[in-house]
């Protein structure tokens, strides 16, 4: 096969040449270096004119070096570059070279071959280089040139932009089938134009790269940049700009195959309305995000058809998305967000058709959605949202588009922000909680989670309401972990289950409402804490019951209070309360404890106040109290009156001093 392939060449080569004289270039004296325009520098002792082949073979183990002393007009151009690490130079010292066939260099052996500081026409640029057993045979380099070609094609070949500009009218081509890798490096100083028909890795079996290091790189046609048509293509983005009116698809064909990194720069992927950016067309499509600032006219469309399989990795950086998006059209897609920005203007859906599959997991960074977080679409598709560690979700709302759609949530910790009043959460199938659970932000809005909230598999579930507004639970709360109210008001709907048996906190200013539940007593199981020191609200009969080994805190107020023999009363020094838990009505059974932690014994000179309730409701001799987790007998135990009320109190006696003499 490889021999196929070098006579297939030659006989191209072959081809250009019988179409007119074919000049070989040798230099001055055979040395490789010259003008162009002495005769003596050419084996035939003719410069080629504007009808001829112009060839340059690089096989002696030597440089080259051509210097251009004004423009020049060739009808082909053909080059190799055998000898390796040697270089072919063409100095155009600020004039034009026009070939008006092709330039191609079509063999090579990691030769090398530079232009310099002038400009270069040709309707054709094959910088295809056999043999096929190498991945890369050539390396071209442009350093200050203007380029212009209407069509380049780029295989087992680096080339290099460093300076100046590449302007194509109608094809890029980056890597070649059966030939080795293709790759087109951008400078930081380069302005690379494409005005139509942008492939990396078009055919089956190519592959292709594109660097952009800086500079600017603009695609202005009407059909998508396409990364990975059919073969394998990568586009790496690392500063500068590039910019695509009409999208950018990655692996479009069912045997393609593309990668999108963006490490930095300002990039557009889609300037024309509703225009997108496409990871798994029908193929598959990878986008590795780490930096830059990303705009789409259009939003994101991940696993498109059924073959499709679309991947997204956001860990920094800013991404913008005017239009919807759908991640799993009839495909599969997934995006896992460690850290950056991603917000998207319209609908963000997640599973779109039916059988696609879309899950998204924000574990780090934020998800700003300013409308509708749409989990399944159609019916039999599936869409997936998962929430963890310090990721941010900001949403309109979340909803299951039809009844026929699975849908889920997972809170894994990570915070939900609600962007508006209203249903924050509606009609979702399943909505799952572990012990790092879901901290919800009204950020001063009026919303409602419909969808009982219930404790993922082997786990205690875990709510916590942050921010001013209120949070009603609208369908019922069965999980079992902890619940915080940190700020505003959370309360359930009417005659819904609140679950509060794993403990709960209500900071100062905040209210849990827990009178419309179903439930007329709150009961804290052993090993829980219910910390008051905001405002616990019960219906007219409720109580709230300390359970055994269960434990009372905080300074707010409760209603009523039961304390389940051997329940404790708990305070924490670094809390820097000085004020009693306030009730209406306290009930102990037998025994209470009471734990004071962080605390040292001349911190307790001073009486400590823990409870104060109407009348006095604990017996001091039934108390046991210890001291960061010791017995602490020395600390006694009093119910004070003050006023109408009685305050349960506790303060270091250091006993009898007995002098002896």
């Amino acid at each position: 096969m490889k021999t196929t392939l070098i006579l297939s060449n030659v006989c191209i080569a072959a081809s250009i040449a019988s179409s007119a004289d074919t000049m070989h270039w040798q230099g001055a004296g055979g040395s490789g270096i010259g003008d162009y325009d002495v005769p003596a520098n050419w084996t035939e002792n003719l410069v080629p004119g504007a009808a001829d082949l112009a060839a340059f073979n690089n096989t002696a183990n030597k440089n080259l070096e051509i210097n251009f002393t004004g423009g020049v007009t060739n009808q082909n151009v053909s080059m190799t570059a055998l000898s390796e690490n040697y270089e072919t130079l063409f100095k155009l010292n600020s004039y034009t070279w026009v070939v008006t066939g092709e330039l191609t260099v079509w063999t090579a052996r990691l030769g090398r071959v530079t232009f310099t500081n002038g400009t270069l026409r040709t309707p054709h640029m094959s910088l295809v280089a056999a043999p096929t057993d190498s991945p890369t045979n050539l390396f071209v380099r442009f350093v200050d040139v203007d380029c212009m070609a209407d069509q380049l094609d780029i295989g087992a070949s680096c080339v290099e932009y460093a300076r100046g500009s590449l302007t194509i009218s109608n094809g890029l081509g980056v890597g070649k089938t059966m030939f080795g890798h293709g790759t087109l490096v951008l400078g930081q100083n380069a302005y690379c134009q494409v005005r139509t028909n942008a492939f990396i890795g078009r055919d089956s079996g190519s592959t292709g790269e594109l660097i952009h290091a800086g500079g600017t790189l603009l695609y202005t046609g009407n059909s998508s940049f396409r990364v990975g048509e059919n073969g394998y293509g990568e586009l790496t983005l690392q500063e500068g700009s590039f910019h695509s009116d009409a999208g950018v698809v990655l692996g479009n064909g069912s045997n393609g195959r593309g990668i999108l990194t963006v490490t930095g720069g300002s990039n557009r992927f889609a300037s024309v309305s509703q225009k997108m950016l496409v990871s798994g067309q029908s193929g598959t499509g990878f986008i590795l995000a780490s930096g830059g600032t990303n705009y789409v006219s259009g939003g994101l469309s991940l696993g498109y058809d059924n073959s499709g399989y679309g991947n997204m990795a956001l860990s920094d950086g800013i991404w913008q998305l005017s239009g919807y998006s759908w991640i799993g059209y009839f495909g599969n897609a997934e995006i896992l967000m460690t850290g950056g920005r991603l917000y998207s203007g319209a609908v963000f859906c997640i599973g779109r058709g039916s059988g696609g599959t879309g899950v998204v997991t924000v574990a780090g960074g934020e998800l700003e959605v300013n409308g509708e977080v749409r989990l399944g679409g159609d019916a039999t598709s599936v869409g997936r949202l998962i929430l963890s560690g310090d990721g941010v979700l900001s949403a309109g709302y979340i909803s299951e588009y039809t009844s026929g759609a699975n849908s889920s949530l997972l809170f894994d910790g990570g915070t939900l922000k609600a962007r508006s009043s209203g249903a924050l959460i509606r009609s979702v199938d399943d909505i799952r909680l572990t012990a790092n659970g879901l901290t919800l932000d009204t950020a001063g809005k009026t919303v409602s989670i419909t969808g009982i909230l219930q404790n993922a598999a082997s786990q205690a579930g875990r709510l916590v309401k942050k921010g001013t507004g209120t949070l009603t639970l609208a369908s019922g709360h069965t999980a079992t972990g902890p619940v915080a109210v940190l700020g505003g008001t959370l309360k359930p709907y009417t005659d819904k289950t609140l679950t509060l048996s794993g403990g709960f906190e209500v900071a100062a200013g905040a209210v849990l409402d827990a009178s419309p539940a179903s439930a007329t007593d709150h009961t804290m199981e052993s090993g829980s804490v219910a910390r008051v020191d905001g405002s616990l609200v019960l219906k007219d009969d409720g109580r709230l019951v300390i359970g055994t080994d269960a434990a009372l805190a905080g300074t707010g107020t409760v209603s009523r209070v039961t304390l389940q023999d051997n329940a404790v009363i708990a305070r924490d020094k670094a809390d820097g309360a000085v004020t009693p838990l306030m009730t209406e009505d306290c009930q102990t059974i037998r025994s209470l404890k009471i734990a004071l932690t962080g605390y040292a014994t001349h911190d307790l000179f001073t009486p400590l106040a823990l409870l104060s309730a109407p009348a006095a409701c604990v017996m001091p001799e039934n108390v046991s109290v210890t001291l960061n987790g010791q017995p602490a007998h020395s600390i006694r135990v009093l119910c004070i009156a003050a006023g109408d009320r009685h305050v349960l109190t506790v303060w270091y006696n250091p006993g009898t001093l007995i002098k002896l003499h």
